[in-house]
């Protein structure tokens, strides 16, 4: 059975609670990308506002000099550039044809209201959170 948009999308843990219908709006607002090998996708330190879910190739992400690891399909980052402003935190580049389905978080903010996706997420989230304070009260 072949993955499908909204499979990649439902493994982002941001996106795992949301039923196929807002998922499928995500789509709708989102696009696909594609870039030349040597691209850099986002740059750490720098500012971004998207999303990617790589749909074929591979890419690097780096900080710094060191390479933190090889994204392939299926491999998403940039996700809690949709929630903030903050800087990139590490810098992802093409390391040959590449193909993303991207998400712009003016897209994606105005995709909250309208499918009422925002409760999902803010459930996700706190549920997220416990989780991290739990870890951390060992």
């Amino acid at each position: 059975m072949a993955t499908t948009l909204a499979d990649r999308l439902k493994a982002v843990p941001l996106f795992a609670s949301l039923p196929r219908k807002q998922l499928n709006k995500l789509i709708d607002v989102g696009w696909i990308g594609t870039f030349k090998e040597g691209k850099v996708l986002c740059a750490e330190g720098r500012g971004g506002d998207d999303f990617f879910v790589i749909l074929d190739g591979e890419a690097q992400a780096t900080r710094g000099t060191r390479k933190l690891r090889t994204l392939k399909a299926g491999d998403y980052f940039g996700e809690i550039a949709l929630l903030d402003n903050a800087h990139r935190t590490a810098t992802v580049t093409a390391l040959g044809p590449l193909r993303c389905f991207m998400l712009a978080r003016s897209d994606f903010k105005a995709a909250l209201y309208e499918e009422d996706i925002a409760v999902k997420l803010l459930a996700t989230m706190a549920s997220r959170l416990r989780a991290a304070e739990e870890l951390g009260s060992d």
